[in-house]
């Protein structure tokens, strides 16, 4: 029984070797091929930032600048940038403003670390074409290069900076410069002035603001000191309250050329006041004011007064019409909207005072950049005197 057991299990083996045997050839397995590494993914680069800038050099003078659009992004979302430069850059939400000097040069803005060149430009200028005729032909008597032009539709307002001198007999503390004191002043009296004058030119459409840039005694009532007083302080303009000419209301030397600041003396009002700073650069009554009557200096077709206005009674502030308080200006109309307040063709203070109002705020610095000049030791020049 036992061998019979271990036949069955030696058969049982054999036949399992045979079975092994037909799977392929016996003998030393090969050596197996091996598999290539993968190489490592790099990681995506991180997003760039992404600087964008727009030049807009239409102009780039002391009044409207160069435009410098600058967007800065990251994965579309803004971000922080820098700029460099020595030219007079003001930021905004949007970008740069770039001011010139009033020469024609090219300058040069660095924004982060990339470099751009902005063309600078002067001003233009409605020059004098004829003998006495301005480039839109009116009858002209200013200088050559004429005034500030950007066009009818020009709206900018600016600003005249306003020398305010009161007079006084004595200085209490006298400077170093003859005729102006050093005593402390009170600045809100006169700061009511400011708002009447600055409310005139606003309703009469006249885009100029003014802006004291300083209010000081004087024991001087003399029309010329006081001019060089306004330039030694660096004003464009200026005004003596407390005293004026012999029997007058007010008076000052009227001009047409505006390199040094107009001045006038008035003791009769707001619009006294306003009316002497008027003649100061260029206005005249009118040629049919009630009396002292004159064509205006600079635009003798139109620059000057009228006593009355195509509405009302009122008249122009140059005029001696003692309802007047504004200036006329023949693009308003009158509250029926139909009638215009005066036509250019015999007056328009307002466009006057428009088309000088440039000029008038570079009288001095606009910028503030420049130290104080010295009280001029010359007599400045003389126009032509008003008395009112």
């Amino acid at each position: 029984m036992t061998r019979m057991v271990l036949c069955i299990t030696l058969l049982s083996m054999l036949a399992f070797l045979a079975s092994c045997g037909d799977n392929g050839p016996t003998g030393p397995i090969g050596p197996i091929d091996p598999v290539d590494p993968v190489d490592p993914v790099d990681p995506p680069p991180p997003p760039e930032p992404v600087l964008t800038v727009d030049i807009d050099d239409t102009y780039g003078d002391r009044f409207k600048p160069v435009v410098v659009a600058v967007s800065y992004t990251l994965e579309d979302e803004p971000i922080e940038w820098t700029y460099e430069t020595d030219l007079r850059a003001v930021r905004t939400d949007t970008g740069l403003l770039v001011y010139g000097n009033g020469d024609t040069y090219e300058g040069e803005v660095v924004i982060n670390d990339s470099s751009f060149l902005v063309q600078l430009s002067s001003e233009p200028r409605c020059e004098r074409v004829g003998v006495n005729t301005d480039c839109l032909g009116y009858t002209y008597r200013g200088s050559v290069d004429g005034q500030i032009y950007y066009g009818e539709e020009d709206d900018q307002i600016v600003e005249w900076e306003l020398v305010i001198l009161q007079y006084v007999r004595e200085c209490d503390v006298p400077s170093d410069v003859a005729g102006l004191c050093d005593d402390l002043t009170d600045v809100e009296y006169v700061e009511s002035r400011l708002l009447n004058y600055n409310r005139a030119m606003e309703n009469s459409g006249v885009h100029a603001r003014f802006v004291l840039k300083d209010y000081r005694y004087v024991d001087t009532t003399s029309l010329r000191t006081g001019r060089a007083l306004v330039d030694y302080l660096g004003a464009d303009i200026g005004l003596g309250l407390g005293a004026t000419c012999p029997n007058t209301c007010g008076c000052a030397y009227a001009y047409a050329t505006y390199s040094s600041p107009g001045f006038g003396w008035s003791v009769c009002g707001w619009d006294t006041d306003l009316h002497e700073m008027g003649h100061s650069i260029g206005l005249a009554h009118g040629p049919e004011n009630s009396s002292n009557q004159a064509s205006g200096y600079l635009f003798p077709e139109f620059g000057h007064g009228w006593m009355y206005n195509q509405c009302n009674s009122a008249g122009d502030l140059m005029s001696y019409n003692r309802s007047s308080n504004e200036f006329l200006n023949s693009k308003l109309l009158c509250p029926d909207e139909e009638t215009y307040v005066t036509d250019r063709s015999y007056a328009d203070s307002a466009y006057h005072l428009n088309r000088v109002r440039y000029d008038v705020s570079i009288v001095n610095d606009q910028f503030n950049e420049g130290t104080i000049e010295a009280l001029r030791v010359v007599v400045p020049e003389q126009g032509t005197l008003i008395l009112d």
